[in-house]
């Protein structure tokens, strides 16, 4: 059975998909889902204390000034070198990212891949198009 099957079994028996119930039903050794998941305490500790890390990074936020003369912004501290070409599992300072032609040219090409794979998730929704347009006209204005 595959994983996508597995899930919509859980979702099925339970009208709902949680992780808490995708874990619980996981647990047991012959469920599909089992080798999916790390389930050596010390090996699952580990990694779980890296996603706290990681989440501790992406809430640093510092104000910087793009242009002279323009409103200084609210922006992460670090941007994760996966998104500027610098390497999956690292993080670079925001300034450095900015300053560095190389990794600037990176960092917007990869907000452009964000941005196209949500307008091709969401563009069929006349809803979003109108919130996406009212969100530019705020910024532009």
């Amino acid at each position: 059975m595959s994983v996508k099957n597995a899930l919509q079994d859980i979702y099925e028996a339970h009208g709902e998909l949680r992780p808490e119930m995708v874990v619980l039903t996981a647990m047991s050794e012959d469920h599909e889902l089992h080798p999916h998941f790390t389930w050596d305490d010390g090996v699952a500790g580990h990694k779980h204390r890296i996603t706290e890390a990681m989440r501790m990074i992406r809430q640093v936020k510092v104000i910087i000034e793009i242009k002279p003369h323009t409103e200084p912004i609210e922006v992460r501290a670090f941007i994760s070198g996966e998104d500027c070409a610098a390497g999956v599992g690292t993080y670079l300072n925001v300034r450095d990212v900015i300053n560095d032609d190389f990794l600037r040219t990176a960092w917007f090409s990869s907000m452009e891949r964000d941005w196209k794979r949500l307008l091709h998730k969401y563009q069929v929704h006349k809803e979003f198009s109108e919130m996406v347009l009212n969100d530019i006209r705020d910024l532009v204005h």
